[in-house]
């Protein structure tokens, strides 16, 4: 009974003969219906310049840049990042770089100081910090130990017996089946 009048007050809002129920009923449909997607209005806006790049989430930058260490010569130095595929492929980079001196770009991420450790990058990254110790070289598990020599079998003498006894051996099925062939 109560579907039935579910239905028929929907038929009635569809129809337009209870206007102001209808919006309470669907509020979030006016919003389509302001911004309807097929409109002939609706124009393509071109993005500005950078514009294609629109959030940049610092989990997101974490995972993609890996920071491996800092190459110095004289007073220069260089961070040496290494970029993700995917990023690569988001960022529409095209070159294979490896190292990044101060002031310069990785797609939106600009190097603002490459300080001992640690590069912090600018621009619409927003001061996100790539670590050595975040590295993901340095979260790896430890390597497991050598077995110690306590749990190693030692290996017996050759002139000493086996002390499990004697070899046993085993009857062989086809031998009924080799001594009828020959």
């Amino acid at each position: 009974m109560v579907s039935y009048l579910f239905k028929i007050l929907i038929l009635l809002c569809f129809l337009g003969f209870w206007g102001s129920p209808c919006r309470a009923l669907a509020p979030e449909f006016e919003v389509v219906v302001e911004k309807n997607v097929f409109s002939p209005e609706r124009r393509y806006v071109p993005p500005e310049e950078g514009g294609a790049i629109q959030d940049v989430r610092q989990e997101e930058i974490k995972r993609g840049l890996t920071f491996r260490g800092i190459f110095r010569h004289g007073d220069e130095k260089w961070a040496v990042i290494e970029i993700r595929p995917y990023l690569k492929r988001k960022w529409e980079l095209e070159e294979d770089r490896k190292f990044f001196a101060e002031g310069e770009k990785i797609g939106p991420c600009e190097i603002k100081k490459i300080a001992r450790g640690e590069v912090v990058l600018g621009g619409k990254c927003k001061n996100i910090t790539l670590t050595l110790s975040e590295s993901p070289e340095r979260k790896r598990p430890a390597p497991k130990r050598s077995i110690s020599k306590k749990s190693v079998p030692k290996k017996s003498p050759p002139s000493q017996k086996n002390p499990s006894g004697p070899k046993k051996t085993f009857p062989n099925p086809f031998k009924k089946l080799l001594q009828k062939q020959q």
